[in-house]
């Protein structure tokens, strides 16, 4: 596992990567803090959580970039995103590779369409990081799915 300070993981902020200095998604992220730290992924979004940033037109460019970063993580993290910018409008090739190679690997692929969308999703895997996911809400709460059968019969 790369070694992050507890301090930093537990804190209420995102942990970037150096080598994301200059992506305009940062410039983007307003509601919660961030701090560059020397990660492995380029965002720690938790402690057990973290993402690869690729937009459509570098992968494009530099095809064994995004397999040797998920290399470099192996199983680091419980929970591996890639966050892929469409800045291409002919990258469905690449789109397709990058859906592949996440299927292959274990990583969730989200793809955003503008570096402001891509800032939300951070900050949303970072605030909702230790949420009850809505089906385990759910289970807790049998008689609303009982009524909510019934509602459908």
């Amino acid at each position: 596992r790369p070694q992050v300070p507890d301090s930093l993981v537990n804190a209420r902020c995102v942990l970037a990567s150096h080598r994301q200095r200059g992506n305009p998604v940062l410039q983007h992220i307003h509601n919660i803090r961030w701090v560059y730290a020397d990660i492995v992924p380029d965002y720690v979004l938790g402690e057990s959580t973290c993402a690869l940033f690729i937009s459509l037109r570098y992968h494009a460019l530099h095809r064994g970039y995004l397999t040797s970063r998920m290399h470099e993580l192996a199983d680091a993290f419980r929970t591996r995103i890639v966050l892929c910018y469409a800045d291409s409008e002919d990258g469905s090739a690449a789109l397709e590779e990058i859906t592949g190679l996440c299927v292959q690997r274990g990583f969730s692929l989200i793809v955003c369409w503008s570096p402001q969308e891509a800032a939300r999703y951070l900050e949303t895997f970072k605030v909702r990081r230790r949420a009850v996911p809505p089906r385990a809400r759910a289970q807790t709460h049998p008689e609303a799915w009982r009524a909510r059968l019934r509602a459908l019969c």
